[in-house]
């Protein structure tokens, strides 16, 4: 499954919309974020509701791609997210 993430490609600041299939309830979900040699870069637990917005920053981290990885309860939710290589660039 996927979420929406904004702006992609980014110079680290995400927001994530949460999907509709999350409960409107406040749920506890776990979000996870791994590099391109799969190690893992941003571990953390987070209270989530559906259409929420969640943010993320990775400005701290080196110039690539990563994946980002929601779970909540049994649904799961993947994407990639392109850290740009100016991390000062304005991206429209």
């Amino acid at each position: 499954r996927r979420s929406s993430e904004l702006p992609n490609p980014s110079n680290g600041q995400f927001n994530m919309l949460l999907p509709a299939e999350i409960a409107s309830d406040q749920s506890e979900g776990w979000l996870e974020v791994y590099n391109v040699a799969g190690q893992k870069v941003l571990a953390r637990k987070t209270l989530v509701n559906a259409g929420d917005v969640l943010g993320l920053d990775l400005s701290d981290q080196n110039p690539g791609m990563y994946l980002m990885r929601l779970k909540v309860g049994q649904l799961v939710f993947t994407e990639r997210l392109l850290l740009g290589k100016n991390r000062y660039l304005e991206v429209f």
